[in-house]
């Protein structure tokens, strides 16, 4: 910010200060100005409301509306699997009874016609020959052609005709069939069994008491013919179509005949509004799942409306009483306080004022640059994890280079998912909600693995690079890696991007002998011969968002994210980090952090030899809507010995519990988001069964909710353990065998 601009701002603020007395006066006319436009903003507000609310209404209408279609489609599978199993099990005694004449058949299938509650059952051949009930034998080709259509064991369709019927039975007739176990009678060969049924017997299976007997309900074949309506009038209901009455009907929204028709063929599950005879109406079509009919339900938009009417009038006036307090109380406490306490506030923080003007600018500047410069932390890893691919592909007959390229990827993905979770996640770094993971690791791993992830940028730079080691006496530590990673490749990375090409790049590391008992104390030094910083940048460097601007740097991306996020994971870890750089020379950084030291120093060593698990017996059910996830982790636990078994959202994980075994599943791995139940709701029902074995199964959560308050969300619904995606197998499997062992 320029002098001149300051200067400006401050007669601004004291130009102000003098007329803060004639605004106290004329307070009165601006609560009155106020209170006028609060009267408007009710008023609109109203309107907006009523809008919201009625959708909302409409919203929660068209879900009942889909339940109770699902009512009525779990009615009339019902209906039809009772029948299925009627005629099967007509199959089935038939060929138990090993009849030696047609006759004989014929007669023992006419009584159990009756059993069956059917019209009529039909035996047909290979060839298409049939042997009715009614004792008729006839060749029917069409029939043979239907059943055969079916990808299915069993079928049905609507058939209007009097072919296979007595002259006094009504053509529409729904025909039920399944192929049968084959078997010949006087060398008649039967593979399907086939029911006729009258398809107004199924009227009375499809009840609609809901919305005062003014929503109907309906179900349409695959062509548009009605099968079953509460409202079907026989005289002219006969040859109806679906299509046909929507024809004559006003439909909102932009959609035609066609576009329903084209959705009916896709299958999708869709609502629409629609006119009928003057009145508004709205409908909902699903899709049955056993057969390839649609669920039809549609009410008048009226009585959505005259449910929300009440609800509506009580709000508003709750809403409207509340608003207009509040606003009263604000006016009142806000010419109280402007009265007492505003001129000399004003007067005090003056200056206050002016730096937090200047820092916001200063603020708002750095994060446009943030906006533009998004490639500064993720592109090192990123390029050797493209690198490293592109060699996988050219050497991929050569196992070991190829097994080496991908330890590569897999240590560089590591790290840039890392840097993706601290770059979106700025506020909890600096709020101190990112908490320091320790682990057992070795000194020596994490420095190869470094090397490793910016050696692809160092060589692209033909750089000089060394890396120098004094007095490490301690290997084994415990640290957080990923988090000692991203200190290190930040501050590397940054080295490499303001030095040029074919510069000098060193980071040596010292463990120092004052250290106390138990902790090793490590100074990591990175040094390059750079453009460097001028004085000035070094006193911000730390500060979010900041990038030194001037012709030497001019061009070179970066987030101004970097150096925050290394501060305060070093401020975290208990460390200290320091700058020395001078312009055209270079920049030093110093890095000290003292970090728990491992007892045995072989502890990792022998640790990796008995890394060797068998699950071989152990069963998961393993819960996850992804298709693609649930092949990733079925191929990595099947390499394990475990046996899986899928379920694809909570409540279907419900379902195949409560019908287990108790101990048939040894563990389950639950995803949290997912359709119809998610993992915290579906942990919970499972917590809650009578069977108190199966209730307590270990439960774990893997997902991609990934911060700590998921993790006490997944424990207080009763989760054993929390594992985030992407999956580290190798944790899981140590997780896996800490729960089961």
């Amino acid at each position: 910010m320029t002098s001149g601009n300051k200067e400006k701002i401050k007669t601004r603020i004291d130009k102000n200060i003098k007329e803060k007395a004639r605004k106290i006066r004329i307070s009165n006319l601006f609560i009155i100005i106020v209170t006028i436009i609060i009267a408007i903003a009710i008023y609109y507000s109203y309107q907006i409301f009523s809008e919201l609310v009625t959708d909302k209404v409409i919203a929660t209408s068209l879900r009942s509306m889909r339940e109770i279609s699902r009512h009525d489609e779990k009615s009339i599978t019902s209906g039809l699997e009772h029948r299925w199993i009627s005629i099967e099990g007509v199959a089935k005694e038939i060929k138990q009874d090993r009849f030696n004449s047609i006759s004989d058949m014929l007669k023992q299938l006419n009584i159990k016609t009756e059993s069956a509650e059917s019209m009529e059952i039909v035996l047909v051949t290979e060839e298409g020959k049939t042997f009715s009930s009614m004792y008729t034998v006839k060749e029917d080709k069409e029939l043979l052609e239907l059943c055969k259509n079916s990808e299915k064991g069993r079928f049905a369709y609507r058939r209007d005709d009097n072919n296979n019927m007595a002259a006094d039975i009504r053509k529409e007739m729904l025909l039920l069939g399944s192929k049968i176990e084959p078997f010949t009678i006087d060398g008649n060969r039967f593979v399907y069994i086939v029911g006729y049924y009258e398809i107004g017997n199924l009227t009375d299976e499809l009840k609609i008491e809901s919305y005062g007997g003014e929503g109907y309900s309906s179900v349409i074949d695959q062509d548009g013919f009605y099968l079953v309506s509460v409202y079907r009038n026989n005289n002219l209901f006969e040859r109806e179509n679906f299509y046909t009455v929507l024809s004559k009907e006003r439909i909102s929204g932009g959609l035609t005949i066609e576009d329903v028709r084209k959705k009916i063929e896709a299958r999708e599950s869709f609502s629409l509004q629609y006119t009928l005879d003057g009145q508004e109406r709205i409908m909902v079509c699903t899709p049955m799942s056993e057969v390839d009919w649609y669920c039809i339900m549609s009410v008048p938009l009226s009585i959505c409306q005259e449910q929300s009417a009440d609800l509506l009038q009580m709000l508003t006036i709750l809403i409207v009483a509340v608003l207009i307090t509040i606003c009263i109380v604000i006016i009142l406490v806000y010419r109280n306080r402007l009265q007492r306490s505003s001129m000399n506030f004003e007067i005090k923080h003056r200056d206050e004022l002016e730096e937090a003007l200047a820092l916001a600018e200063q603020a708002s500047r750095a994060k446009t640059t943030f906006l533009n410069n998004m490639s500064h932390d993720i592109r090192t890893p990123m390029n050797a994890i493209i690198g490293f691919t592109s060699l996988a592909k050219t050497h991929i007959d050569n196992k070991e280079r190829v097994s080496d390229y991908l330890d590569k990827i897999s240590q560089s993905s590591n790290h840039l998912l890392s840097l993706i979770n601290d770059v979106l996640d700025m506020s909890r770094i600096e709020s101190g909600k990112v908490n320091i993971e320790e682990k057992e690791e070795n000194l020596a791993e994490i420095l190869c693995s470094i090397k490793d992830i910016i050696e692809a940028d160092i060589n692209a730079k033909q750089m000089k690079f060394t890396i120098d080691t004094d007095n490490i006496t301690d290997e084994n530590i415990y640290c957080d890696k990923l988090r000692i990673n991203q200190i290190l490749i930040n501050l590397l990375s940054n080295s490499i991007k303001f030095t040029e090409q074919k510069g000098t790049i060193s980071f040596r590391i010292t463990q120092k002998k004052n250290s106390k008992k138990g902790y090793g104390t490590y100074e990591f030094r990175i040094k390059d011969n750079g453009i460097g910083m001028s004085e000035e940048f070094l006193k911000e460097i730390f500060e979010p968002f900041a990038r030194e601007r001037n012709t030497t740097v001019s061009g070179i991306q970066g987030t101004g994210l970097g150096m925050a996020i290394t501060k305060n994971i070093v401020d975290m870890m208990g460390g200290t980090i320091e700058v020395e750089s001078e312009v055209g020379k270079g920049t030093e950084f110093i890095v000290t952090l003292e970090l728990r030291l491992q007892e045995d120093q072989t502890k990792i060593e022998e640790k990796k030899e008995e890394e060797k698990v068998d699950f071989s017996g152990k069963r998961i059910l393993l819960v996850e809507d992804n298709m693609m996830n649930r092949e990733i982790a079925t191929e990595y636990l099947t390499d394990f010995g475990f046996k899986i078994e899928n379920a694809e959202n909570g409540k279907d994980a419900c379902d195949i519990l409560e019908n287990s075994e108790p101990g048939y599943f040894d563990i389950v791995l639950m995803d949290i988001q997912m359709p119809v139940m998610d993992g915290y709701e579906a942990t919970r029902t499972i917590r809650s069964f009578k069977n108190k074995q199966i209730a307590n199964i270990p439960i774990l959560a893997m997902t991609a909710n990934a911060f700590e308050e998921d993790k006490k969300a997944a424990k207080e619904a009763g989760m054993n353990g929390h594992l985030a995606k992407p999956i580290d197998i190798q944790k899981l499997i140590e997780t896996l065998k800490e729960i089961l062992d």
